[in-house]
């Protein structure tokens, strides 16, 4: 079951995936994106696994920036224990 709007959830789920290739991912290094709504913060995030690093996941935040009103991706920090592998980007 989903949270959120649809079509902002499909938005979202469209800005991981460039923001994942132009850092240099495929599609065939993606085991799987599934989103989440932060209700709070009426935002989307995604979360990320590799193929390569099953037993681990990335957080990507997607929120539209107030300027230039276009989706933005970073990816958040986890709690500790989270995020450890070598997909995490350099802040």
């Amino acid at each position: 079951m989903y949270v959120g709007e649809k079509e902002k959830r499909e938005e979202a789920v469209i800005a991981t995936m460039w923001h994942l290739q132009d850092k240099g991912y495929k599609e065939s290094d993606i085991l799987y994106i599934k989103p989440a709504f932060y209700s709070k913060m009426d935002s989307y995030g995604m979360n990320v696994q590799f193929k390569d690093e099953p037993n681990e996941s990335y957080t990507y935040r997607v929120l539209k920036d107030a300027k230039t009103n276009k989706l933005t991706v970073h990816q958040d920090s986890n709690e500790s224990g989270g995020m450890g592998g070598k997909h995490q980007e350099l802040k």
